[in-house]
């Protein structure tokens, strides 16, 4: 039979809050390096000087591919 108690008792607790909280904390931590990341690979993109633009390329290419490597 299926303890409803038990199931809101688990669903309603603490410890789930907890992880909720924590998975808030850290998405808008990593929301927030990589709005600064993406602005200055932004910026260095349009740099005039070879070498930044030649890096900030490749680390685009890079990171665009990961995901079809996966």
């Amino acid at each position: 039979m299926f303890d409803f108690q038990l199931f809101f008792s688990a669903l309603l607790g603490w410890p789930l809050a907890k992880g909720a909280l924590l998975t808030l904390a850290l998405s808008l931590a990593v929301m927030g390096v990589s709005l600064v990341l993406a602005t200055l690979l932004a910026l260095a993109a349009g740099s005039a000087k070879r070498p930044v633009r030649v890096f900030t390329g490749t680390y685009v290419w890079l990171f665009r591919g990961a995901p079809a490597l996966l």
